[in-house]
Formats: C-alpha cells, structure tokens, sequence
C-alpha cells in the first residue's frame, strides 16, 4: 500500500494521472480484462468520464514528501464537509437547524478529529524544525573548525615558503663560497657541496611536493567551505519555509477552534 500511495501522489505531483488512466484504458483489453467483467465502468466507454475528472485534477498543485511519512498506515482525512455550503441554503443557522442530533454529533467528532490531527501535525512540524535547528548549529561549528584548520594549513605554508626561500639562499651562498676556495681543496670541496647541493634540491622537491599539497589542500577546504555554506543557506530556507508552515497551521488551527466553539454554543 505504500508504494502504491507513492506512486498515486507522484502522478498527481507530475499531473499525469489522467494520462496513466488513459494508457490503461487503451489495453483494457488485455490488462483489465482479468480484474474486471466486461459490463462493468472501466471496460465500458463511460470512463472517459473519470479521465476527464481526473484532468481537472491538473490544476491542484501537490507535492511529494517521503521523508518522515509512513505510507503503508493509514493517513488522516480533514473532513472540509462542514465548511462546504450549498447555494440552495440560506444561512448557516438553518443548516443547523435541518441536521439530526446524532448527526450533529458526528459533525462535533468530525471537528475534533481534525483538531487533533492539525495538533499532531502541529507537533511534527515544530520537532522537524528542532532537528533543522540542530543541524544548522552542528554545520556552524563544523565551519568555524574548518576555518580554523584553513588558517592554521595557510600558517603551515608560509611558514614552508620561507624555509624553502631561505635553502635556496644557504645553497647559492655555499655554492659561491665553494668557488672561492683554494685550489688545493678544490676538489674535495666540490665532492661536499655536490653532495650537499643534491641534498638540498632533494629537500626543496620534498618541499615543492608539500607545498603543492598544501594548496590542493587548501583548494578543497575553499570548495567544502563554499558547499557547506550552500547547505546552511538551503538549510535556513527549509527552515523559513517550514516556519511559515507553522504559521499558517497555527492560523488554521486558531480557525478550528472558533467553529469548535461556534458549534458548541449553537448546539446548547
């Protein structure tokens, strides 16, 4: 049943409804055949009736929220029957007047239900705003600690520029001061700094291969950064979006309560 709800609020949600319905009906032959008899409405010419009811459904806009929702049990109905008013009647007090004791009761159980369930959906509404609230505050502090990282990865890299700056400026003076040396402890020397020289370019590419490292580093904190910040924006909109929703439950529920007590005082 809940893939089925699922699938019912999807093809309302992409308006294509009447046009599953009329997929179906073009192979009724073949696919309704064995679910219904041949006299009955899907089979006959009259369900072109319920597509073009079901093409009105276009106009409604729904939406499709799995999350947080138990399709496969049983969902609350808002029974709208007693705010619907035909033409024909004149005033609410003589729709009241015309409807029975037991139906009146009905009626105030109706109401009841529904306040109950706005109640309920009231109270998902604020815990699902809880949960966004925390998450907004976890993803602020995981921002300030990736900042923070970013800083110190930035200290780290200056701090490595310099001392690659400064092996460049030992090696050049070693090289000259090795040139100036005597000729007698000319070759022993050369055999020194090449060796020392071979050394210090080996550092300087272990250098330039951290130093590289540090900016890939860096390039992919600065798109994290730029990713979270686009999630705590989202995040603050969802929350917005839910707050209004609060609202505008509040409102309705405000709303049920004075019919509750319209109702109460008609009714003694």
């Amino acid at each position: 049943m809940g893939r089925a709800r699922a699938w019912l609020r999807l093809a309302l949600m992409q308006k294509k409804m009447a046009d599953y319905l009329q997929a179906l009906v073009e192979h009724r032959d073949t696919l309704l055949s064995e679910y219904y008899e041949a006299h009955s409405l899907m089979m006959s010419d009259e369900v072109i009736i319920i597509m073009g009811l079901l093409v009105g459904l276009n106009v409604l806009d729904c939406n499709l929220c799995v999350k947080g929702e138990d399709l496969d049990s049983q969902q609350g109905v808002i029974d709208f029957s007693l705010y619907l008013r035909s033409s024909s009647r004149s005033s609410p007090e003589e729709d009241l007047n015309m409807v029975p004791a037991d139906q009146s009761t009905g009626q105030m159980t109706a109401v009841l239900d529904q306040k109950n369930y706005i109640e309920e959906l009231n109270r998902h509404l604020n815990a699902t705003v809880g949960n966004l609230q925390a998450k907004v505050e976890s993803l602020t502090t995981t921002n300030a600690l990736m900042k923070e990282d970013l800083s110190i990865a930035k200290s780290a890299l200056l701090a490595l520029q310099a001392e690659n700056k400064m092996l460049k400026e030992n090696t050049d003076r070693e090289a000259i001061n090795g040139t100036s040396d005597t000729c007698s402890t000319t070759s022993k020397q050369s055999g020194d700094l090449s060796l020392t020289l071979s050394e210090e370019i080996r550092k300087r590419q272990e250098l330039e291969k951290e130093f590289e490292l540090q900016m890939c580093l860096k390039a992919e904190t600065e798109m994290a950064m730029k990713l979270l910040e686009k999630d705590i924006h989202e995040k603050q909109d969802t929350i917005v979006s839910l707050r209004r929703q609060l609202e505008d439950i509040k409102l309705i529920n405000l709303e049920m309560y004075k019919k509750l007590q319209e109702c109460k005082s008609e009714l003694t």
